[in-house]
């Protein structure tokens, strides 16, 4: 049983600058791309570690010069794997659309917090004809998968107070364009820097707008993923979010885990997440509160087993970089 999920940068930088974005202001330094090499040694050591792995936790992965080799590696090590790929979709020509199609990539979250023109450019700091562009492509993917199972394809909006009245018309053209669902979340505790007008409650009004989006997503069989709490609505979307697995029965082991981490007083991150940067290093934490061996210095190393022992000699409330931490239990 694998229980942790990757999250690793194709490549680091980004074509949009989104203001509700933790790094919209922080300039990529280095070789920003994965080395292909160096995707050959580590992904190896996930595949014996995680159940699943997202090529991209911040940066936009289809601007890797390579992307089509890229993905050529991973059909080699992690066809058996949950593999995801976010993206803004801007650059998801017929190409790369093809190259994903014809990898084992399962999911393609696509980030889509509104259908207005003017907004879109807000939010994303682009041009109002890139989301015609966006538009255009992710409906050029949905139509070249066509009745094939894989990969499933979804929306990922966030709620705030400028989208949250527009989410249901996201969903009619989601749903319309053929999406298998969408994610919906709350602004994170780290993106929200200067967006504080922007942060909503869940009222009973945004309470309606969420039910409607998810009524006009299931009137066509798609799944929407509710905003993380611990109502009704959000265990059963969960739950119904087996659909969209390849590996099922490690995504219910996964969640048992977080579960069970979530009723302790340990990290409510407890070793289940990590990202994992292109030079080999391992950041479990936002405040890098645990040291990480380094996976291409340390090919052999058994991750669930450091993970494990890290989080359980981990005191949230006499570590220093602890104690600033939104998710500190």
């Amino acid at each position: 049983m694998k229980l942790l999920d990757a999250r690793i940068d194709l490549d680091t930088r980004c074509n949009y600058h989104c203001v509700y974005c933790q790094n919209h202001n922080v300039a990529a330094e280095g070789q920003t791309w994965f080395p292909i090499d160096k995707l050959c040694s580590i992904l190896p050591v996930l595949d014996k570690s995680c159940w699943s792995i997202y090529l991209s936790c911040g940066g936009e992965p289809l601007l890797h010069p390579r992307f089509g080799e890229a993905l050529s590696v991973v059909n080699k090590t992690l066809c058996k794997k949950d593999v995801v790929i976010v993206t803004n979709g801007l650059a998801l020509d017929d190409s790369k659309a093809s190259a994903i199609l014809e990898s084992c990539v399962s999911r393609v979250q696509l980030s889509v917090h509104t259908v207005d023109p003017a907004l879109y450019s807000h939010l994303y700091g682009c041009r109002e004809s890139d989301f015609f562009r966006v538009k255009s492509n992710i409906e050029n993917i949905l139509r070249a998968r066509g009745k094939k199972k894989w990969p499933k394809i979804l929306l990922t909006a966030i709620a705030m107070k400028s989208t949250i009245r527009g989410l249901p018309d996201v969903a009619k053209w989601g749903v319309d364009a053929g999406i298998d669902g969408m994610r919906v979340q709350w602004l994170e505790p780290f993106d929200t820097v200067g967006m504080d007008a922007e942060v909503i409650e869940n009222s009973a009004d945004v309470a309606a707008k969420l039910s409607e989006t998810r009524r006009i997503l299931g009137s066509k069989g798609a799944l929407m993923d509710w905003p993380s709490s611990m109502g009704t609505k959000k265990i059963m979307s969960v739950l119904r979010g087996a659909s969209v697995m390849r590996n099922r029965y490690d995504y219910f082991a996964a969640l048992a885990g977080k579960f069970s981490a979530s009723r302790k007083k340990i990290c409510h991150l407890a070793g289940y997440s990590f990202r994992l940067n292109n030079n080999g290093d391992i950041k479990f934490c936002h405040r890098e509160a645990l040291p990480m061996p380094n996976i291409l210095e340390n090919p052999s190393v058994n991750l669930s087993r450091v993970f494990k022992e890290a989080v359980q000699n981990l005191d949230c409330n006499t570590n220093e970089k602890c104690r600033e931490c939104p998710f500190r239990p």
